[in-house]
């Protein structure tokens, strides 16, 4: 999702345009507020195809600022990684916002001004986690055995996505259970996918942390 922000930056450097946090705030009218991010505050590691497509986006204290005054907005830091060699999942989850769920609602013209309004609707999926010398692990796609693998338990369809497609980049968190609470990790970052066995590759968080010291 980062590469497409910074795809959206260097394809309309020449014009004006408006980026939006989408906080979905319970109050009509203020369902997002205004992003002051500049080119220079995105950062990404995916330039070719074998890198880690993972990357950040510096939020402005504004920004931040009108983010936190919705009591629903959680901001995750450092903890959400904190000690992930000793996780002991009981599951893991993708989430994201595959091409799929994305909704047209309007186009707006005013002038010479054109707003397209889209709505993405994010979706969880269960994977169980496969070793790389899993025969289900096709070694002509996934060629790195220290990345992170695993299959999606749900069939793609009906009320779903038909395709994970636009969810590179996504979070995969795991799911603990420690005397009955529930503990989630970011465990990593969704690369690539087989969708003919519905095996995905993700970057390990070992590696996420890596780029985040040195950036």
């Amino acid at each position: 999702m980062i590469n497409n922000i910074i795809e959206l930056f260097d394809k309309y450097k020449d014009y004006e345009f408006i980026i939006r946090w989408a906080d979905d705030y319970a109050l009509e009218g203020a369902e997002n507020v205004p992003a002051s991010i500049k080119r220079k505050d995105v950062f990404s590691t995916y330039k070719e195809e074998d890198d880690p497509d993972f990357g950040m986006i510096r939020i402005p204290n504004l920004d931040a600022n009108c983010l936190l005054q919705n009591n629903d907005f959680i901001p995750i830091d450092e903890n959400i990684w904190y000690k992930y060699e000793e996780a002991t999942p009981a599951g893991y989850y993708i989430f994201g916002y595959p091409e799929d769920l994305q909704k047209p609602l309007s186009v707006e013209k005013s002038n010479e001004l054109k707003t397209h309004i889209l709505k993405y609707l994010y979706c969880c999926i269960p994977v169980e986690k496969v070793e790389y010398n899993n025969a289900e692990v096709n070694k002509s796609i996934f060629k790195n055995p220290n990345d992170f693998y695993g299959k999606l338990m749900l069939p793609l369809g009906g009320d779903g996505p038909s395709s994970i497609k636009g969810m590179s980049g996504s979070p995969i968190f795991s799911i603990e259970i420690n005397d009955d609470n529930f503990i989630y990790r970011l465990y990593g970052v969704l690369k690539s996918w087989d969708k003919t066995k519905s095996i995905i590759r993700a970057e390990h968080i070992s590696k996420i942390i890596e780029i985040i010291g040195s950036y």
